[in-house]
């Protein structure tokens, strides 16, 4: 070739969002999925756009492999619906102490809300944000990859 440099495609980043959880823990023993409150939005601004997730949080469960992770969102007010991006602790203290990550097609440029959701497997508790004897903060990072 000529060495010109070619336009570049789609998978640039066009905006991040964070949001910061540095609420007390939130504790549940439902064997039902529930919010945890940590929550995150963004408006994507095409409907062609992806929407890449990322969270690092802290959890624990007071039995086993009994606490589960999801993250939910939300389409403009249509209602909360599961990512699958499942987690279920391997240990008593691993809910999730890592990253979960998940990137979606939305094809929507209404108001995209993502949150954190958790159950607990046999109704011991579970928490999110657990902070033991030290101070937790969990972040959720929102953005928007061209999709063109």
């Amino acid at each position: 070739g000529d060495g010109a440099w070619q336009a570049a495609g789609g998978g640039k980043v066009l905006q991040v969002v964070s949001s910061l959880f540095n609420n007390a823990q939130v504790e549940s023993t439902s064997t039902s999925w529930a919010s945890t409150t940590h929550t995150g939005a963004i408006t994507l601004s095409a409907t062609a756009s992806k929407l890449l997730v990322i969270l690092t949080g802290h959890a624990y469960g007071t039995t086993a492999n009994q606490a589960g992770f999801d993250l939910y969102y939300d389409k403009g007010g249509a209602g909360f619906n599961s990512m699958g991006v499942l987690t279920r602790g391997d240990g008593k203290q691993d809910g999730f102490s890592k990253a979960l990550s998940v990137l979606v097609s939305p094809s929507s440029t209404a108001v995209l809300t993502v949150a954190v959701y958790f159950k607990s497997y046999d109704t011991s508790s579970v928490y999110y944000n657990y902070n033991g004897a030290t101070t937790t903060y969990s972040n959720m990072i929102l953005m928007e990859i061209d999709g063109s």
